[in-house]
């Protein structure tokens, strides 16, 4: 129903209507022709547009077996009409030969103006409102591929950002985890310093505390020994005092005889 043609002419779509389809089955044509205009069918708009397009006359005698007679009324907008008859380029049925002949026919009619003979004055303003309408959606549809263009361009660009915002946290991360690893074998290193540095500072103290041990056990024999010396030496001072105070104990008894023996002597001899 869409003409592809016209629309690859000049950027607007046209209904074109298979006149065969008129004579086969008038009212499922004007209901498909509603339908692609956008209007709700009317019986009675469909009964006066019927007549109006479609004279019993033409029917019977415009179209007999494929062929064209000459003496009927509208014989241009019939000529054009078996021209195009049974065409729906909309559904590919004509193939690319079809769409030429499409093509050519169209410009033949835009030039001698023939196009208003084959339309009844409704669908002249049906198709007149529905072609602003359809220009209008052809600018609405080139916008919305341009924002699905733009979209689609914008979700890329999101895209390649996110990637490179992730890359550089992901360098970011990588270099933190390098760091941590850095400081973790730091602290280990520390560690391992510290305990050795500690190993070898008790191992130190221990040295220390072995050679005071030792010193001890060395004064406290050195005591005992000079306890036991001086208990024998002061033994034997005390042995010694004890025969010094024995001589003098026996020196001085016998000086007390001896005075006694000499007071004794005086005292007979005054007597």
């Amino acid at each position: 129903m869409v003409c592809q043609a016209i629309k690859a002419i000049n950027g607007y779509k046209c209904l074109w209507i298979s006149y065969p389809r008129f004579i086969d089955d008038p009212q499922a044509e004007y209901a498909r022709i509603s339908r692609f205009l956008g209007i709700d069918p009317d019986p009675e708009l469909a009964n006066k547009f019927i007549n109006g397009f479609l004279d019993r006359s033409l029917r019977r005698n415009v179209v007999e077996d494929g062929a064209i007679h000459e003496s009927t009324i509208l014989p241009d907008a019939v000529r054009a009409y078996h021209e195009l008859e049974c065409l729906s380029v909309s559904n590919g049925e004509e193939g690319d030969d079809g769409l030429q002949k499409v093509t050519q026919l169209w410009n033949n009619i835009r030039q001698d103006g023939r196009l208003i003979n084959i339309m009844s004055p409704f669908l002249s303003r049906a198709l007149s409102d529905r072609l602003s309408a359809l220009v209008k959606c052809d600018v609405l549809e080139q916008r919305i591929q341009e924002l699905d263009r733009d979209r689609a361009q914008l979700r890329e660009d999101y895209e390649r950002r996110l990637e490179l915002e992730q890359e550089g946290f992901r360098k970011q991360i990588a270099g933190l985890q390098a760091q941590i690893a850095e400081l973790e074998g730091d602290r280990a290193q520390l560690r391992e310093d510290y305990e050795r540095r500690l190993e070898l500072e008790q191992e130190e103290f221990r040295e220390q505390i072995a050679g005071l041990q030792a010193q001890i056990a060395e004064l406290e024999r050195d005591r005992a020994q000079l306890r036991e010396d001086y208990e024998r030496r002061l033994e034997l001072e005390q042995e010694e005092f004890r025969k010094q105070i024995a001589l003098l104990t026996e020196q001085l008894d016998q000086f007390r005889r001896s005075i006694f023996w000499k007071m004794f002597r005086r005292g007979k001899s005054d007597k």
